[in-house]
C-alpha cells in the first residue's frame, strides 16, 4: 500500500467490511473480467453469499475461484478540499460453493440478519428458497484496509 499512514490494521479491516453497504467481488476466467456487487455477511474469516445456481458468476466460479472483493463505506466530502474521507477493504481469497446443509443454512441467516433483521419467516422463506440458491464462502488469503478521515487522529 502506497500510503500506509491511512492503512488499517486486520481487525479494522474486517470492521470495514461489515459496515460496507455492499461488497464489488471480482472475477477472472477465460481471459475475462467481471465485477459484481452483492451482499456478504462474514462469519469468523470466512465470507458468504448466495446466488442463483448458474449463470455467468458461478461459470467463472468454477472455471477460476480465485477472486478479490472490495468494500467501500463511510464516504463524504471534506469541506471546501478536493477531497473526501473513507474507509475501504480490499480482500483476496478462493471462493468455494457451500454444500453443507447446516453451513448453508447459517450462512443465509447470517446474509439475512444483516441486511434484512426486520424481516420475519425466515425458517419459512429458507425451506422454500434452499434448494433454488447456492451459497458460496470466501476463505481470504489476504485483506488491508485503508481509511482517510477529517484530521490524521480522527475516525471516521
Amino acid at each position: 500500500m502506497r500510503r500506509k499512514d491511512r492503512e488499517t490494521d486486520r481487525e479494522t479491516a474486517f470492521g470495514i467490511t461489515d459496515r460496507c453497504a455492499f461488497v464489488t467481488l471480482a472475477l477472472f476466467a477465460d481471459g475475462e473480467i467481471y465485477a459484481v456487487p452483492l451482499s456478504v455477511a462474514r462469519i469468523g474469516d470466512d465470507f458468504y453469499f448466495h446466488c442463483a445456481k448458474t449463470g455467468r458468476k458461478t461459470q467463472m466460479l468454477r472455471k477460476n475461484p480465485k477472486v478479490c472483493m472490495s468494500c467501500v463505506g463511510n464516504v463524504a466530502p471534506d469541506g471546501n478540499q478536493f477531497a473526501v474521507t473513507y474507509e475501504s477493504a480490499t480482500v483476496f481469497g478462493t471462493a468455494e460453493e457451500v454444500n453443507d446443509e447446516s453451513e448453508k443454512r447459517t450462512a443465509l441467516q447470517a446474509i439475512a440478519s444483516r441486511y434484512t433483521p426486520q424481516a420475519v419467516g425466515f425458517e419459512e422463506e429458507c425451506a422454500r428458497e434452499r434448494n433454488n440458491v447456492a451459497v458460496w464462502k470466501i476463505r481470504i488469503s489476504e485483506i488491508t484496509g485503508k481509511r482517510r478521515a477529517k484530521r490524521p487522529n480522527d475516525t471516521i
